[in-house]
């Protein structure tokens, strides 16, 4: 008997909220232009909450 094993990404999803747009505005100009990629990708799919 054989086995088939499939490869199985694993998916690391990560979703962050903020209490204000201020405080979301705060944080992000204090973010380095890598850090600024990051979060407009997390925006787009829909991983950021802004309250």
């Amino acid at each position: 008997m054989t086995e088939n094993k499939k490869n199985k990404k694993e998916v690391n999803m990560t979703f962050i909220s903020f209490p204000s747009k201020e405080i979301f505005e705060q944080i992000y100009n204090e973010l380095s232009e890598d850090g600024k990629k990051e979060l407009d990708r997390m925006m787009k799919e829909g991983r950021v909450k802004i309250y």
